[in-house]
């Protein structure tokens, strides 16, 4: 499966960027990315476009980042909101990375899209421990035992 990021095809340069994500097989960036990609100004919009272009075309799925604020998954016919796991962040970088490999995971191990958000989520949350972009990675059984008491506590 192809998995493509947000950033590399939002440049306003490329003009056929929307059609090169729909050959992907999962998008995946934040809102702000999202907004450059399609030339839209709101990010609903922009889902609803994106989600209509997907029939008929190889992209089976986008997720959308928002920070603190959580995620969107979409399908031609789906919408998730993920939400967020509150952390102690010290520092955002390389969170979407890490989001991007929960995502890529979760297509591996072909799990639904919103179990794939969530351990995407959780990946996200958990890299934004300590300085650093690779600083804060959690390991898998970091991230399973993290997703594990949250469950518990209903967080």
């Amino acid at each position: 499966r192809l998995l493509g990021t947000f950033n590399y095809l939002a440049d306003p340069a490329i003009p056929d960027r929307l059609e090169l994500a729909l050959r992907h097989d999962c998008v995946v960036g934040s809102g702000h990315d999202l907004l450059a990609l399609t030339g839209l100004d709101d990010l609903d919009a922009a889902l609803t476009l994106l989600r209509r272009a997907m029939v008929g075309s190889n992209l089976r799925a986008a997720a959308v980042t928002a920070g603190a604020a959580g995620s969107t998954i979409v399908t031609a016919e789906d919408r998730w909101d993920i939400p967020p796991f509150p952390v102690e962040a010290v520092d955002p970088t390389g969170a979407g990375d890490a989001y991007l490999a929960g995502i890529a995971w979760g297509m591996v191990l072909r799990w639904e899209w919103p179990r794939a958000g969530r351990f995407a989520s959780a990946l996200g949350a958990l890299a934004t421990r300590a300085l650093g972009a690779q600083t804060a990675y959690a390991t898998l059984e970091e991230a399973e035992a993290f997703l594990r008491s949250r469950d518990e506590s209903g967080i």
